[in-house]
């Protein structure tokens, strides 16, 4: 493996001109549980990019990286604070996290008494040294995140992926949307990750002012209150909608890092995120399935759609780690009258032991996603709606309305 090797300031003999060699791997493979924003705090740019290297191989840690303390955003977990040699400007860091009651890991070797007084004294979560630094900093950020997720209220994730495109994910997403809201007060989002065709605006019947492309623009101002105003909503449903083919233009960038703290600031923001990935996996998607909850695959009764959806989750297990608890299948537009494949024929197929189904009725499920119309103003929408409703009953992770049933907008168009 490549050594990197790199120099800094002994401070056992601080007017020596002595050095200090470390051997760094590159990149550490660990994942975290949450999706975290760190900063680090590193006045040496050759030893700053050195950490950067070894750090972004952390799933789910978004790294910035600045030579000294300015301003602290509020939205930054976890500082990763290196001494580099100048106890005065430390000792100002230390106090800066301490008064933004920031999360901070103190970096660095033979760091000075007043120094490591300092840390105790402003209740630095941890000393990580240099010298094994790829052994020391894992587990320490492991351990930190997990405190910090305790007390962090993130919205699970619920991702639907078509196993073979046009199996109907945008139209199920719409649907589940619509029921969680009728069955629950929590405040629920829908995420289209469609980037080229953005359908969900369609479906719902709304005409966007706002779209995703905006909101990344202007990510690191986004607060609370704009990431709320900038859906287009209705109650407690939500939709952040995509401009079709919005991603190819020149003025549109959408990169990982910003498409994930986005997700990071929605995630604060409401109780549950339904994402829409009806054209299946892309470089965009991966990193939103991913850290989701629950993961539905849609597939139907044919060879082709079951071949397809079988090699999605052999993927999705192998590139991604996911576990196969994770994964449940919706078999859409499912008939009785197919008798060449049962469902048990279908999930010992694919390999996946949970699967829902959605019977047919193709007709009512044109007229959503062409007309706009919501599943309650469609006639005979009853067996689609009980068939939603299970999924949303056993496996949603929302708040369920106990013992009354609720009398607004939602509840008059389901016909309840």
């Amino acid at each position: 493996m490549e050594k990197n090797i790199f120099k800094i300031p002994s401070l056992a003999n601080v007017q020596a001109e002595t050095s200090l060699s470390l051997q760094l791997k590159n990149e550490l493979q660990i994942s975290l549980p949450i999706l975290i924003n760190s900063l680090l705090v590193c006045a040496d740019p050759n030893l700053s990019a050195q950490l950067s290297n070894v750090l972004k191989g952390v799933k789910h840690l978004l790294l910035k990286t600045e030579h000294k303390i300015t301003f602290v955003n509020t939205e930054v977990n976890i500082i990763l604070l290196v001494f580099c040699g100048d106890e005065n400007t430390t000792a100002t860091d230390i106090e800066k996290c301490a008064l933004k009651n920031i999360p901070t890991i103190l970096i660095g070797d033979n760091i000075p008494a007043l120094i490591m007084r300092k840390a105790v004294q402003y209740h630095i979560k941890d000393i990580v040294p240099l010298t094994p630094f790829n052994d020391e900093i894992g587990p320490v950020l492991i351990t930190l995140v997990n405190e910090i997720s305790v007390n962090m209220k993130m919205a699970p994730v619920v991702s639907i992926i078509n196993g073979k495109g046009g199996s109907g994910a945008s139209f199920i997403t719409d649907c589940l949307g619509q029921i969680c809201a009728q069955k629950s007060d929590d405040k629920i989002v829908l995420f289209d990750g469609d980037f080229q065709h953005g359908s969900l605006a369609d479906i719902l019947g709304v005409e966007p002012q706002y779209y995703l492309s905006d909101a990344l623009k202007e990510v690191e101002k986004l607060d609370a209150l704009s990431i709320q105003s900038m859906m287009c909503s209705n109650n407690n449903l939500s939709l952040l909608p995509v401009k079709p083919y919005s991603h190819l233009s020149d003025s549109v960038q959408i990169n990982i890092p910003e498409l994930s703290l986005l997700m990071n600031k929605i995630r604060s923001n409401f109780q549950l995120v339904i994402a829409d990935f009806s054209r299946g996996l892309d470089h965009y998607s991966l990193p939103i399935i991913d850290i989701s909850e629950i993961i539905f695959v849609v597939v139907q009764q044919n060879i082709v759609s079951i071949r397809e959806a079988k090699a999605l989750i052999t993927y999705m297990r192998a590139r991604l780690g996911i576990e196969p608890q994770r994964i449940h299948l919706i078999i859409n537009r499912f008939s009785k009258k197919q008798n060449t494949l049962s469902i048990n024929d279908i999930k010992d197929a694919i390999g996946i032991k949970s699967a829902f189904i959605i019977h047919n009725n193709y007709e009512l499920a044109s007229a959503c996603t062409d007309l706009g119309k919501r599943i309650g103003q469609v006639h005979d929408a009853k067996q689609i709606k009980t068939d939603i409703g299970k999924i949303v009953v056993d496996l949603m992770p929302i708040s369920l309305k106990k013992g009354k049933h609720s009398s607004g907008f939602w509840s008059r168009f389901m016909g309840n």
